[in-house]
């Protein structure tokens, strides 16, 4: 076995080479998104790895943490989503905005409630692209289901499908939080929201997702009342949303509303705090 001397260990070349192959290995283990962000850079300098080094060092918070174990470059996360039960209605909403990191602001528009069908949505809290890859694979699955069965999916068995669809990746878990809502064929509200593994919580009042559930929680608990018209539920709905929204200083730019009945779908844009 060959042994390196004190004097030529710390010659510049030879040291740095040794240090740029230690940084390496380093960071393939234990820090892939770093590695392979260099792995396509012609520049492998010394000074460039310790940056990186830097970076992973810089990565102690919960949204870093789902940075490194998606490989992604940024996180984009929606901050309020939440869905209530009527006398033959239900709605679900959401506010608009679309941040990157938490605090920088991406987009003010972005859509984060899907239609299955007329009488049955989707909506999802979490990183956006994996928000793109589940209403995709959704839609797929529910066109198969018609395709076999002849027939629109119950919201019911819909949430079946979508907790199974999840639980399936509970080792590399999708980082999203879905809320089905919808009537079944006798036009009776059903709600449900889940955890990121698919755990589902049914309830035939509200269930809020996102950041900011705390606040939802508190002027849902309220201002809801049961049986409530599409009209009334409408109203109620936007408040509490408008409210939860003011207590988050991440969330905002107003809100868009999905009121569900039997006979037709209301779509309604909220004004809300823009900044």
């Amino acid at each position: 076995m060959r042994f390196l001397s004190s004097s030529s260990l710390f010659s510049s070349s030879l040291f740095e080479e040794t240090l740029l192959l230690s940084l390496d290995l380093f960071l393939r283990e234990i820090a892939p998104c770093h590695h392979r962000t260099l792995s396509h850079q012609n520049n492998t300098s010394l000074s460039v790895r310790v940056c990186a080094l830097l970076d992973y060092a810089a990565c102690t918070s919960d949204d870093a943490c789902f940075l490194c174990d998606a490989a992604a470059a940024r996180f984009e996360r929606i901050i309020i989503l939440k869905a209530m039960c009527g006398d033959e209605c239900v709605a679900i909403a959401s506010d608009n905005r679309l941040g990157i990191n938490q605090q920088q602001t991406t987009a003010v528009d972005f859509p984060k409630i899907f239609e299955i069908h007329p009488k049955l949505f989707i909506g999802m809290s979490g990183l956006a692209t994996d928000m793109h890859t589940l209403r995709a694979t959704f839609e797929f699955k529910h066109k198969l289901y018609e395709l076999r069965e002849n027939r629109a999916m119950e919201p019911k068995t819909f949430a079946s499908v979508v907790s199974t669809t999840l639980y399936e990746k509970r080792f590399g878990p999708y980082y999203v939080e879905p809320v089905v809502a919808g009537l079944d064929k006798e036009n009776k509200p059903y709600i449900t929201g889940m955890d990121l593994i698919g755990a589902a919580a049914p309830t035939d009042n509200f269930v809020v997702a996102g950041n900011n559930s705390e606040s939802l929680f508190g002027v849902c608990e309220s201002m809801y009342k049961e049986n409530l018209g599409p009209e009334a539920l409408f109203e109620v709905i936007s408040q509490c949303l408008l409210s939860g929204s003011g207590r988050d200083c991440l969330s905002g730019w107003g809100g868009t509303v999905y009121v569900i009945t039997k006979d037709k779908v209301d779509v309604k844009s909220l004004k809300g705090r823009m900044d």
